[in-house]
């Protein structure tokens, strides 16, 4: 993993965390002196001292619209460098690593995927994406594609918007190299509830793995196909991921393509503003989540060319 470059950003990193931790002291300390405010007030009313009543709720407002203020002033302004920085830093660290290579995310691309996804039905019905990193994965013959995606419906009320979370966490799209001309859907059975009313073109495939099926319904056009596609190995490791490592996944395989879902509670790929950007450990969690997921595309076994 390649550091050159890094200690420019680094200073950057500094004293934008620095600035950070000022900014969030400083929403710490005018939230307790709103409730010190509040006390004085709830205090002055109780007790009919209208002046102590009137200074509290004074005091109260502006340490409470400080706090507003200054919390979403300290969002915006580490949205933004994460946004500028994280790029420059992935592009560098990346630079030497084989396997993988960082890849930003413009509106289009963005706009690609969604409108694939839609298509897809992957994740059911959904009215915005978020996609902020891609990650390629390279080894022989094989190229996907890994990203981290946030799926969400967005519905509008009077005078309000209320967003539901359909899925966050990784999502892999990949070639197959196997030959398959048909659908196959792979669906959570249990938690992950994301895909709607399955096809009637689709049959529903029962597997003679018990432990799969509990977790798991398969539908596909074709019933040899869909065992052709599932190998043991890429079943075990879905088995593994969701019984042991607690995650949900759902996938699809169509038009030559394969598509998996695995969710996340954590924010994938984020940089971690609390370490120095020249220390290689600060880069070790990112390279484990990109490994997991090359481990995915390895148990498909997607470099097979046999046919069926």
């Amino acid at each position: 993993m390649s550091l050159v470059g890094l200690p420019d950003l680094e200073q950057v990193r500094s004293k934008m965390y620095s600035a950070n931790r000022f900014l969030h002291f400083t929403v710490i300390v005018s939230k307790v002196l709103f409730w010190c405010f509040a006390a004085m007030f709830c205090y002055g009313a109780l007790m009919n001292i209208m002046q102590a009543a009137s200074f509290g709720f004074l005091f109260a407002l502006v340490c409470l619209l400080v706090a507003g203020s200054v919390d979403t002033c300290r969002y915006s302004k580490l949205l933004k460098y994460k946004k500028e920085i994280k790029q420059k830093v992935y592009k560098i660290i990346f630079e030497d690593v084989n396997d993988f290579e960082y890849e930003s995310m413009t509106d289009s691309k963005v706009s690609e995927l969604f409108d694939k996804l839609q298509e897809l039905n992957l994740f059911g019905s959904f009215s915005r994406l978020v996609c902020d990193d891609c990650f390629v994965y390279k080894s022989d013959d094989i190229t996907c594609k890994i990203y981290d995606i946030g799926v969400y419906n967005i519905a509008t009320g009077y005078k309000t918007k209320i967003t539901r979370k359909i899925f966050e966490g990784m999502l892999i799209v990949s070639p197959s190299f196997k030959k398959f001309s048909g659908v196959t859907v792979i669906k959570a059975d249990k938690k992950l509830k994301t895909i709607e009313d399955i096809s009637t073109s689709l049959e529903r495939i029962n597997f003679e793995d018990v432990v799969f099926e509990k977790f798991f319904d398969v539908y596909s056009t074709d019933q040899i196909e869909a065992r052709y596609l599932l190998t043991t190995a890429f079943i075990e490791r879905l088995v593994n991921s969701v019984s042991k490592e607690g995650k949900q996944i759902v996938g699809s395989f169509e038009k030559g393509n394969v598509y998996i879902g695995v969710e996340s509670k954590e924010d994938l790929f984020e940089l971690d503003l609390s370490k120095p950007l020249t220390d290689k450990d600060t880069f070790v969690p990112l390279i484990e989540e990109l490994k997991q997921a090359a481990e995915l595309v390895k148990a498909l076994k997607l470099e097979n060319k046999t046919g069926m």
